[in-house]
């Protein structure tokens, strides 16, 4: 009897820490028609700013389960605005974003962890033909992502080597869900 009572009482225990310990994650959809994603660059000596705004995509986010949490997102290039129709429809084109063969830049985590700020996702980011791993700071707050890092756009062969455009793009993200 008092064997089975010690099983009972060891297995009690054990499925009590299981459950304190599983903490399920929530699975969140991008609301595309609240969320923001902005760019700048500088160019012939001024900055120019510019938006995407179409997304789409899941994350799947426990603060207490990072190990399982994971974010796939698309942005479909077609969806650049800058205010300059003319020049949308040149960086749509194949002398930056290609954007008939390649629609969408692509992002999917391998790796969430908490830092000092917030969070830090890393993961494949895939633009064109060029997939690299990246890592992007960000934070969670009131249902939003909030996202800023810079990248190279020669890395992803958008646009040449110039020494009139900036090859450094910073990247501000606000992603509702």
């Amino acid at each position: 009897m008092k064997h089975h009572s010690f099983s009972l009482t060891c297995l009690t225990v054990v499925t009590f820490f299981a459950l304190c310990a599983f903490q399920p994650l929530k699975v969140w959809t991008i609301k595309a028609e609240q969320t923001r994603i902005t760019f700048s660059i500088k160019n012939a000596g001024f900055t120019v700013t510019g938006t995407f705004s179409e997304v789409s995509g899941t994350i799947d986010f426990g603060p207490k389960n990072l190990k399982n949490s994971r974010i796939d997102a698309r942005v479909k290039v077609a969806s650049i605005h800058t205010g300059i129709k003319a020049r949308d429809k040149h960086l749509r084109s194949a002398d930056y974003f290609e954007a008939d063969t390649y629609p969408d830049m692509h992002f999917r985590s391998t790796s969430i962890e908490k830092t000092a700020g917030g969070y830090k996702a890393r993961g494949l980011l895939t633009i064109k033909d060029v997939s690299r791993e990246v890592e992007i700071p960000f934070t969670f707050e009131n249902n939003t992502f909030r996202a800023s890092f810079s990248l190279d756009r020669t890395d992803y062969h958008v646009g040449k080597k110039s020494w009139i455009m900036g090859e450094e793009v910073q990247v501000e993200l606000e992603v509702k869900v």
